[in-house]
């Protein structure tokens, strides 16, 4: 048996069958604008996606990233369910087709 992913699930994924870098990201839930010291997304809620990369953006310090890169969780005041896994397209049935249903019931996301 499959799960089907509700339609109003968000699915990101990897582009051009290459993972992206830890400090990029397909789901992007940031808790800072760069340098900027006033929080965003703190009443967010962050349920129910599925992404190669998640995070809540780069740590800065100063008015500068800090090095060596440094990411932040995914913000939000609910932040739960969410599968991120750099290799979640070989969980999917064809991804590249737009056929997001899981292989596995264990993927199980969306509202």
């Amino acid at each position: 048996a499959t799960t089907t992913l509700p339609s109003t699930t968000w699915l990101s994924m990897r582009r051009n069958g290459k993972s992206r870098p830890a400090s990029g990201c397909s789901l992007c839930v940031w808790k800072y604008v760069r340098a900027n010291t006033v929080e965003i997304n703190r009443y967010s809620t962050v349920v129910g996606n599925v992404a190669d990369v998640a995070n809540g953006g780069r740590v800065f310090k100063n008015g500068k990233p800090v090095k060596p890169v440094t990411m932040r969780p995914m913000n939000g005041m609910n932040v739960t369910d969410n599968v991120i896994d750099v290799n979640i397209t070989e969980s999917l049935h064809d991804p590249d087709n737009h056929d997001f249903r899981a292989l596995s019931p264990s993927i199980a996301v969306g509202p």
